[in-house]
């Protein structure tokens, strides 16, 4: 073969093998870009794998006790909003602070004492001087440090009052407003520390008004205008000023002189009158929208001191069915109310043979009435257990005849107050003058005195 030949040749060989070698290259770089972006594919997997899902996964049990809690909070919400929802006029009564256990307050005619629940242990919260024109009004147990007060003296040129608050804890007294020289303090109750009512006894002596103060700013509410013929010493009389349970209403009654005989309920609320409620004495607020009160009609006196609730937002009102003893006995009426833990707790007297007082405790949530016989009179609670109540005997002959005395107006004679216990029926009486009883105790549920 020509050399020429063989060089061409071993070229064309050579030409062929780079060809070869050129495929073989490309096939292997193409299994490399491959099995990369196979390997970039499941690396990406793992990696979302671990660091996403695997740290959700960790999170989740990490967090599972905490998740667990905040779900079983949200759903006490939940069904603490419904239940508000449901029963936005139901009243919760809030548990006897530690301090409050066992405690009460009285007043003599001059100042105020705090005490155990049998007398013992008398801290004097006021230190005012006797004087025999004196007298304190409407003390109202503001929350668990402040006792809410009025104080009057008689002067010559009429009243001199003063409002004033005492921290039941360290006695320190607070000055909270002194009013003008001759008007007198009638009624005053509070809301809370800073917001408080009262009416107003003006000098001249033609008008009463009912006036709101929050932190200083006074706003007229009511001007009532005094007629002659105004009375006071029938068991029925009332002279109570309430917030509703919160704070945007407000009721009023005193049937005790200022316009004559007048037994109506006037409601204020939003700035206005909400209604009058007529034939009606002793109110209590129920809840934020209703009143229980006791039924008086000198025009229908088989029904005096039957039992009545008042639905502030229909203006309907309705007898409580079975609050009422019942005509087989002569009951003369409810004297007082209380309403607590769904119950209104009244008294009256009965005059079939002789006087004796007469306990009601009527259950709204059961329709049942519960009644405490051994004449016994103005309840008041002093816990879940326990109720302070007055014991009584018939008055004697020459005590009935003392004019407008208690023993006068109820045939009744004050033998004791004590604290009994409902469930195991202990009594213990209460080491204070009955004399100084007869306004009644506060008590954590019961935070006002009776006059």
């Amino acid at each position: 073969m020509p050399k020429e030949n063989v060089q061409l040749q071993n070229l064309s060989n050579q030409d062929t093998k780079k060809d070869s070698n050129k495929k073989k290259r490309k096939y292997i770089i193409i299994a490399l870009l491959i099995i990369f972006i196979f390997a970039s594919i499941l690396a990406c997997g793992l990696i979302y794998w671990f660091f996403i899902r695997g740290k959700n996964i960790l999170d989740t049990i990490d967090e599972a006790p905490e998740n667990e809690e905040q779900v079983d909070e949200d759903e006490s919400v939940v069904e603490e909003e419904n239940g508000d929802e449901e029963n936005d006029d139901e009243v919760v009564e809030s548990k006897v602070p530690d301090f409050w256990k066992d405690k009460i307050i009285y007043k003599d005619n001059f100042n105020l004492f705090l005490a155990d629940k049998d007398g013992s242990d008398k801290v004097q919260l006021t230190s005012f001087a006797p004087q025999s024109s004196s007298y304190i009004v409407d003390p109202y147990l503001i929350d668990e440090n402040l006792l809410g007060f009025g104080k009057c003296y008689y002067e010559q040129n009429g009243a001199d009052c003063t409002i004033y608050t005492v921290n039941v804890k360290n006695q320190i007294l607070k000055t909270v407003k002194e009013l003008e020289s001759g008007d007198r303090l009638v009624q005053i109750t509070w809301d809370d520390a800073d917001t408080y009512a009262y009416v107003l006894g003006l000098s001249n002596g033609d008008q009463w008004k009912i006036l709101y103060n929050d932190e200083g700013n006074e706003t007229l509410i009511d001007t009532i205008d005094q007629l002659a013929l105004g009375r006071g010493g029938i068991m029925e009389d009332c002279m109570r000023l309430r917030f509703s349970p919160d704070g945007k209403k407000l009721f009023y009654i005193n049937t005790a002189g200022q316009i004559g005989i007048d037994f109506t309920v006037y409601v204020y609320g939003n700035g206005s009158k909400i209604c009058e409620i007529e034939n009606a004495t002793m109110p209590v607020w129920k809840d934020n929208n209703s009143i229980v009160y006791v039924y008086i009609n000198s025009n229908n006196a088989a029904d005096i001191g039957k039992i009545y609730e008042m639905n502030l937002t229909s203006l309907e009102f309705a007898e409580l069915q079975g609050a009422y003893p019942g005509s087989s006995i002569n009951f003369s009426g409810s004297f007082d109310t209380t309403y607590y833990d769904g119950r209104v707790i009244y008294w009256g007297v009965l005059e079939d043979v002789e006087s004796e007082g007469k306990v009601q405790d009527y259950d709204f949530r059961l329709n049942t009435l519960f009644t405490k016989d051994g004449s016994w009179i103005r309840p008041v609670v002093l816990s879940e257990d326990e109720f302070i109540l007055t014991k009584t005997i018939p008055a004697t002959l020459e005590e009935a005849m003392m004019p407008d005395s208690f023993e006068n107006l109820t045939g009744l004679s004050i033998e004791g107050v004590y604290v009994l216990n409902v469930n195991t029926e202990v009594e213990t009486e209460i080491d204070v003058d009955s004399q100084y009883l007869l306004a009644g105790v506060i008590t954590w549920y019961h935070r006002y005195l009776y006059y």
